[in-house]
């Protein structure tokens, strides 16, 4: 985030972060258009505040089909989808 200019200091967001211990940054993708203090982006982050892009999955679509759109909309490599797509250890706790 330092080298992307959204930060100032990575090591003063760091520390700030650290103070918080009960909260912390979501993954997630994020979209600053505007000057933000460290403060600030933290709790962005923290209240995942990220960006949200539509995307429909049809009824009869194969995962194969689903890999191909996502692909095709530059969400994500269709490989990559069908990697995650392809493991069990995410539903493990649904389907044991």
């Amino acid at each position: 985030m330092e080298k992307n200019g959204v930060i100032r200091s990575a090591l003063a967001f760091e520390v700030y972060a650290r103070q918080i211990p009960r909260r912390s940054p979501e993954a997630g993708e994020y979209f600053f258009d505007h000057a933000m203090s460290g403060k600030d982006v933290f709790w962005k982050l923290a209240r995942a505040k990220s960006i949200q892009l539509p995307f429909t999955v049809r009824e009869g679509e194969t995962m194969f089909d689903i890999a191909h759109n996502l692909e095709a909309a530059k969400f994500m490599p269709a490989d990559d989808f069908l990697r995650v797509a392809n493991d069990p250890s995410s539903i493990k706790d649904l389907a044991p």
